[in-house]
């Protein structure tokens, strides 16, 4: 009965990262359908303070019942291994479904030296720690995947945090870093402008938006990594209310004007939903837990 009835008032979407990020188009992309899908307003809210500490925290200040959810990727499980880990545990939510995938990008400016990363690792080698790294938060997914790649590669850089993968990006196109680990799809529009170079991607295989770009692997480093991107909604929030949820998210995933947007941002589909997707973000968690311990980042 309470799922036939949800929902009763109007939604948001809080997300940690600034307006125009991937996972901020992600998040609009979601309302937008959600509304119609619904029949109630879907209205999403940045909160960047923290590296998703206010994300967080205002999800968790509203009550359990379906109404606000919020964003998650990889770098929420790292946070919450880490920096926050005084503060929220991968308990205090609901996961409902993760959406969708993609790689990780380290781009540099188009005038740039460095045309791959053979040519950027070289360079580390011979100059340990002259290169400075840009990405988003100390102890992110993207940070995490740095330091797991420079320890692969045997070089030294210097890792510079940015409030999101986007101000990375703009950092590099200014010649304030040298490169920015990011994401395909935060940097095709300045790659298609000329304004920006790929020097390689974490995923499989090549993207058909980037045929040119070499992967991390053909490049001698064999890291494979994406980023995900689902919702959460608070611990306690009801079953009923949670499986419907699920269920607009998934119908939601199967739309054409959302497989759109999916093709052309070149996201691959998200794999788990509901328990699954817990358990899923319970065996990350210990994963970044273990390897922040390693690395002296947690003790």
């Amino acid at each position: 009965m309470l799922a036939q009835r949800f929902p009763t008032k109007d939604m948001t979407i809080i997300c940690g990262s600034k307006a125009g990020a991937p996972i901020d188009v992600f998040a609009r992309q979601m309302a937008s359908k959600m509304e119609k899908a619904l029949g109630k307003s879907v209205v999403v809210q940045n909160k960047t303070g923290g590296t998703q500490a206010e994300s967080l925290s205002t999800l968790l200040s509203k009550p359990a019942d379906g109404h606000t959810m919020a964003t998650v990727s990889p770098t929420t499980i790292s946070v919450l291994a880490n920096t926050l880990r005084k503060q929220f545990k991968p308990e205090d939510f609901s996961w409902l479904v993760q959406v969708q995938a993609e790689p990780y990008a380290m781009v540099v400016r188009a005038e740039s030296p460095f045309k791959d990363m053979k040519d950027l690792m070289a360079y580390a080698k011979a100059n340990p720690g002259k290169i400075k790294f840009g990405g988003y938060g100390t102890g992110s997914s993207h940070h995490l995947a740095y330091l797991e790649m420079i320890e692969l590669a045997g070089v030294s850089m210097g890792w510079v945090p940015f409030e999101g993968g986007a101000e990375a990006l703009t950092q590099a196109l200014g010649g304030h870093i040298d490169v920015s680990h990011t994401t395909p799809s935060l940097a095709l529009g300045h790659v298609q402008a000329k304004r920006a170079r790929v020097l390689g991607i974490t995923d499989k295989e090549r993207l058909e938006i980037m045929p040119d770009v070499a992967t991390l692997r053909e490049q001698g480093i064999d890291q494979v990594l994406y980023q995900w991107r689902g919702l959460v909604a608070k611990a306690g929030t009801p079953k009923t209310v949670q499986e419907k949820l699920i269920e607009t998210i998934r119908s939601i995933t199967r739309d054409p004007g959302f497989e759109a947007y999916m093709k052309s941002a070149q996201q691959q589909p998200g794999k788990f939903a509901g328990e699954e997707f817990y358990k899923y973000a319970l065996q990350e968690f210990e994963i970044a837990k273990k390897r922040m311990t390693q690395l002296g980042m947690i003790k």
